[in-house]
């Protein structure tokens, strides 16, 4: 799991000082991932720690493709999220570019307790324990554009079954 400079400052609330650890908090200060080290082919990027309390989000569902985001929808989508976990899925692309525009580009009522991007470069691998524990855990997921076969086609059940799930919990 990498934490960024700018992760933390977000997640601790502070802006202080620099990487080198004179201002920031150590690893051990670090809130523990329950969620295993992702296997082969998954990259997980992203930083705080689960919410501690069971949330109730708001049900929102955003469609937007094929251009920029329109902030004003992704706003919507984060207010939803009721401080609970946000899980960005990708096929391809930047594990930190989603992370820096809902972070960096949107105010939220209130924000997420933890966001993470998860990429699945090889998207069989999707139904990796670690992905499905961010997955188990997460009030809301944000699908990343790409080809969408990528999603549809190529992840295997227990990505599509942990999804159907997080719509049941009404995620």
């Amino acid at each position: 799991m990498s934490y960024r400079c700018l992760g933390l400052a977000l997640a601790f609330g502070f802006l202080g000082g620099g990487c080198d650890g004179s201002s920031s908090p150590s690893d051990s200060d670090l809130p523990e991932d329950p969620c295993p080290q992702p296997g082969p082919g998954i990259t997980i990027d992203g930083h705080g720690g689960a919410a501690e309390a069971e949330m109730t989000p708001l049900r929102r569902v955003v469609l937007m493709g094929g251009a920029a985001e329109v902030d004003s929808a992704a706003t919507v989508f984060l207010d939803g999220v009721a401080g609970g976990d946000v899980v960005i899925l990708r096929a391809s692309g930047s594990t930190s570019s989603y992370i820096d525009y809902f972070t960096l580009g949107m105010a939220p009522s209130v924000g997420p307790a933890s966001i993470h991007a998860i990429r699945t470069d090889i998207p069989a691998n999707g139904g990796d324990p670690a992905v499905l524990c961010y997955l188990d855990r997460a009030e809301a997921v944000w699908l990343a554009g790409g080809n969408q076969w990528d999603y549809l086609g190529r992840w295997p059940e227990p990505v599509h079954s942990a999804l159907a799930d997080l719509t049941h919990r009404g995620g």
